[in-house]
């Protein structure tokens, strides 16, 4: 009997596990900045999960449409919300897709700014999104470019406050090794450009990632 419900409680340990899917976007600033401020308390704001559209709304508060208004309502529920008199001179999205969240140990500079655990790494918030959207989210936003074409662009020549998004996807070592090293180049580039003009730029890294959640078992069922 003691051998059965061991078993039965193996079992339960199983079921009781589940892969919990997710998109982080990682926010950094560059430049002067002052454009984003945080919602809550760093406690609660790390357990904040928000939504596709909240997160669509958020980036339209900061960065204007085509027709050089800002959106100014639909962002509730985010960690980090923008600052309603200060605006960043140029916003760039970049999607990390495909596979990205089984080969992020091939990702230095990627989790490095996941963890926190880089100095000056210009980073201001996190924003956690239920589910894989990285790709829907990018595709999203009208201005949308390959990422080496971007890399190769200048981006203060670029319409004032203006959202651009790049994308790249990550299917296996080499694609994780790649893109990596483009989004450090990326990232040292945005940070020199700022300095050098004197203006803000927004980083926006989205990317996929998968976790394993476990329930655990009460004592007396084990």
């Amino acid at each position: 009997m003691k051998f059965i419900t061991s078993l039965l409680s193996i079992t339960a340990l199983a079921s009781s596990a589940a892969a919990t899917k997710q998109t982080t976007v990682t926010i950094l600033e560059f430049g002067k900045g002052g454009t984003i401020h945080t919602a809550t308390n760093n406690n609660n704001a790390a357990s904040i999960t928000t939504t596709p559209a909240a997160m669509t709304s958020f980036w339209k508060a900061m960065h204007p449409s085509k027709n050089g208004k800002y959106s100014s309502h639909g962002y509730a529920g985010m960690a980090v919300v923008p600052d309603l008199f200060t605006k960043a001179d140029l916003g760039v999205i970049v999607g990390l897709g495909g596979n990205v969240a089984g080969h992020l140990d091939s990702m230095p500079t990627a989790m490095a700014l996941l963890s926190g655990n880089t100095e000056d790494d210009g980073v201001v918030g996190q924003v956690k999104i239920s589910g894989h959207v990285s790709n829907t989210l990018v595709k999203g936003i009208s201005s949308s470019h390959d990422f080496g074409r971007h890399l190769s662009s200048s981006t203060t020549a670029n319409e004032a406050g203006s959202l651009e998004a790049v994308s790249l996807q990550v299917m296996d070592d080499g694609d994780a090794k790649e893109a990596d090293d483009q989004l450090r180049k990326l990232i040292q580039r945005l940070k020199d450009e700022a300095d050098a003009s004197g203006k803000t730029i927004v980083l926006h890294l989205s990317l996929r990632r998968t976790s394993l959640k476990v329930w655990c078992l009460p004592a007396d069922v084990v």
